[in-house]
């Protein structure tokens, strides 16, 4: 079996206070909002990484790492869906001329991604019966 390995890019993005006092009350309330929804789903992706141990170990460890693999990876996706549903309440993606191409490209993958129903409806399956 053959594991393809992805590599997540981040970049530091600061936006500076004098930014921050110039966007409306509730531009500022999606930026807090999203940023704190990202930080979640880095935290869940590292947990996830972390839980899975290369290493031979004896079967009770390895049931206890499936164990936090699947907490983390209900969450994990929980968090997936909570942010689609943000990003498409708040309308978010719709403009797409203010973001670049490469975020442009990203956006299309995110909505080809849930355009396909039932995959959605598995996440929100998994986010409202399992996940919270």
């Amino acid at each position: 079996m053959s594991t393809t390995l992805r590599k997540v890019k981040l970049e530091r993005l600061t936006l500076p206070k004098s930014e921050m006092g110039k966007m409306s009350p509730i531009d500022r309330k999606r930026y807090i909002m999203f940023t704190f929804i990202l930080q979640d789903l880095n935290l869940l992706q590292k947990c996830l990484v972390y839980s899975k141990n290369d290493t031979p170990t004896i079967k009770i460890v390895d049931r206890a790492n499936t164990t936090a693999a699947v907490f983390f990876m209900k969450i994990l996706i929980s968090k997936i869906y909570e942010m689609w549903q943000f990003l498409k309440n708040n309308k978010i993606l719709s403009d797409k001329n203010e973001f670049s191409s490469e975020l442009n490209e990203s956006i299309n993958k995110i909505k080809l991604f849930f355009s396909d129903k039932k995959g959605e409806k598995i996440f929100r399956f998994i986010r409202n019966k399992i996940g919270f």
